[in-house]
């Protein structure tokens, strides 16, 4: 049996909780979040500082527990679980044999050459080798060229989804003239 999807996210919840007795305080980081991403899929969650995003992706990669819910990397039939690997930074999405890759801070991505075409790298692969791809950025005109959805996330709740139309994956570089 094969799984349908690279990582499925179904009613995660992540609370944080910080303070001394009797003076403390929780934040709800994430709020019933619901999210599943295809084999060969890229996925942009999209939201400003604070929204949820980074939490999302660590709690993806499974370096942090959600307090509810589920997060399901059943991954493919040849493996028991997907390999899952999380990035702080683009510019390390290097060829690795990993079937979902998450990274977060893709704004970093403006005016650097280097992580862009890292980004368009990773896109690529991912859909030629049918590997799923979580990326986390606070602005959604640095990547929506690039992925095939964007989804909105605003305190903790997904907002909206959109489909974007999906061009080539192809990048010109400003071509010097020599005389």
């Amino acid at each position: 049996m094969t799984a349908s999807h690279a990582l499925r996210i179904q009613s995660v919840g992540k609370t944080y909780r910080s303070g001394l007795h009797g003076c403390t305080a929780t934040v709800r980081a994430l709020v019933d979040v619901q999210l599943e991403i295809a084999f060969g899929e890229v996925v942009a969650v999209v939201g400003p500082r604070g929204a949820g995003k980074t939490t999302l992706l660590l709690c993806a990669a499974g370096l942090l527990t959600p307090d509810a819910g589920t997060i399901d990397r059943r991954g493919r039939s040849d493996r028991r679980t997907t390999v899952t690997t999380y990035l702080s930074d683009i510019v390390h999405a290097n060829a690795d044999d990993s079937d979902v890759v998450l990274v977060d801070n893709v704004d970093d991505v403006r005016g650097d050459v280097t992580a862009s075409f890292a980004l368009l790298s990773l896109a690529r692969r991912a859909r030629e080798h049918r590997g799923g791809v979580l990326l986390a950025a606070r602005d959604s005109r640095l990547i929506e060229t690039v992925v095939d959805r964007l989804v909105r996330l605003d305190h903790g709740r997904l907002a909206s989804t959109t489909i974007t139309q999906q061009p080539p994956l192809s990048v010109r570089v400003a071509e010097a003239s020599f005389r």
